[in-house]
């Protein structure tokens, strides 16, 4: 089970998912603004950890690996596609926060919204710090 202030923190993290192969929470840096607009930071991510709706790497990040050159996400529907800089085996950093079982099977079903400049945010980083190109219906970067 889990209480009503519990659950508005998990539905106000899965703003912050993407659909990279399955429901991905992307938190990078807690102290940013966009995470704190939303009241997700370390205490709060802890607290998630230890009722069991993620595993939460405070020291740490998850990545995804073997991605091959060309890889479509999906921000609430709206394609990404992210070009990697060599043809197979790549590995794409996903934060400090990864659902359990319990946590994504919440996800589906939570009803989340998108965080207003996240997508934006997200893609700046790939860009920047991943060397990705990206592209989408929306914008083209490099």
């Amino acid at each position: 089970e889990i209480d009503k202030n519990d659950a508005v923190l998990f539905v106000h993290l899965c703003g912050f998912a993407w659909n990279i192969a399955d429901i991905m929470p992307l938190i990078y840096e807690t102290n940013d603004i966009v995470y704190a607009s939303r009241g997700i930071n370390f205490s709060q991510l802890s607290h998630l950890d230890d009722i069991g709706l993620i595993s939460y790497q405070s020291l740490g990040n998850y990545g995804l690996e073997n991605i091959p050159k060309n890889l479509i996400v999906h921000y609430y529907g709206t394609p990404i596609t992210l070009t990697f800089k060599e043809p197979e085996n790549n590995t794409l950093n996903s934060g400090s926060v990864k659902l359990t079982k319990a946590g994504r099977q919440l996800a589906r079903i939570s009803d989340s919204s998108p965080v207003e400049g996240f997508m934006e945010y997200v893609i700046d980083r790939w860009v920047k710090r991943e060397g990705l190109a990206i592209s989408s219906p929306l914008k083209t970067q490099h």
